[in-house]
């Protein structure tokens, strides 16, 4: 279930940001930020641990690479965008 919350801004204007019911802000992807998030990380690719997983300042690179392309939902982070990559 999803809950709408309003944070009020001292202009007067709100902001309305989509909530899980744990409280935790929801990304939502579009298939061009899944794509460059896909791309940035093939071509970070040298970036991997013996894991197999990126170290961690590269979320947070991709993250910043993906804030012009956002359109809905949370902005994205560096957790969101492993977790984001774990699933593809």
């Amino acid at each position: 279930m999803t809950t709408m919350q309003t944070r009020s801004h001292s202009s007067g204007s709100s902001e309305h940001e989509c909530l899980s019911h744990t409280g935790h802000s929801i990304a939502f992807w579009t298939d061009e930020e899944e794509a460059a998030l896909i791309q940035f990380l093939f071509e970070q690719r040298g970036e991997v641990t013996a894991n197999s997983s990126f170290k961690k300042p590269v979320f947070g690179d991709v993250a910043r690479h993906l804030r012009p392309l956002h359109k809905k939902g949370a902005t994205k982070t560096a957790d969101m965008c492993k977790t984001k990559w774990n699933k593809v």
